[in-house]
């Protein structure tokens, strides 16, 4: 597993929201402000790519009933910021 600090899995979700924004034909600047789930063009399916494509660069299992961009206690999408914090919280090693 690549050590999960906050900026590397920050820096992470920018980069694969940024190539997938590219690849739909989406444009507008992302920052780690942003929140994926508010992105015209992408859906919730898209960012369940994402999130897949996310768990192979950082080589960390992210359980299937955890989609970090949103919270389901306050129904809110969530920041790349929060994302990646959740994501750090629910991770774990492939193989553990």
């Amino acid at each position: 597993m690549v050590t999960l600090s906050q900026q590397i899995v920050e820096n992470e979700i920018v980069k694969v929201i940024t190539d997938t924004q590219k690849l739909l034909g989406i444009r507008g600047e992302i920052n780690s402000n942003s929140c994926p789930g508010n992105i015209s063009g992408i859906s919730s399916i898209i960012l369940i790519d994402v999130i897949s494509e996310l768990s192979i660069k950082l080589k960390v299992e992210i359980p299937h009933d955890c989609y970090i961009f949103h919270d389901k206690k306050s129904k809110k999408q969530l920041s790349i910021i929060e994302a990646a914090k959740k994501l750090i919280k629910e991770g774990k090693d492939y193989g553990k």
